[in-house]
């Protein structure tokens, strides 16, 4: 209650109106700024608002670019790794194919070595024979035939031997 005595009605009323009119002198002079001030800054805050969208969605775009690349890349190098493996299977088998082409060529070359030294050893056989017989008729024989007659007799002989085996 002391201060609505300090109060004069008079200074009350003055204050009131000297409000009223620095408020409707701030209204038309500062107002219009203050508002258009806000609605530049709530103008701008959207703005950057959908700058921060559209930014996310280039962000997603790239992440999805990507994660297609990658996977584009990923299938790109499983193709690879896939015909690497085949081409390594088609090697494997040429490499079969030719050692065993080389194991056959082997096997005709030692069969063909084989009979030419059982050709051999027969021949050396049929020589050896020979001699024997030679040697074994000049002791039988008294009479002696020439060499040449004995060689023809020991042909016939072996002619023989090979007809009935």
């Amino acid at each position: 209650m002391e201060l609505l005595k300090l109060l004069n009605s008079n200074e009350v009323i003055i204050q009131i109106i000297s409000f009223l009119v620095m408020l409707t002198v701030l209204r038309f002079l500062l107002w219009g700024r203050v508002l258009k001030a806000l609605d530049a800054r709530k103008e701008k805050i959207a703005k950057d608002l959908s700058d921060i969208e559209a930014g996310k969605a280039s962000v997603e775009e790239f992440k999805r670019l990507y994660a297609d690349k990658l996977g584009a890349i990923e299938e790109t190098a499983r193709g690879r790794i896939q015909e690497a493996v085949v081409e390594g299977q088609r090697v494997v088998e040429q490499m079969k194919r030719d050692g065993q082409n080389e194991t056959k060529q082997m096997v005709e070359r030692a069969k063909e070595e084989i009979q030419y030294e059982v050709r051999k050893a027969q021949t050396e056989f049929r020589d050896q024979v020979a001699d024997l017989v030679v040697t074994t008729m000049e002791r039988v024989i008294p009479e002696r035939l020439t060499a040449a007659d004995d060689r023809k007799i020991v042909e016939e002989l072996i002619k023989k031997v090979d007809a009935t085996s």
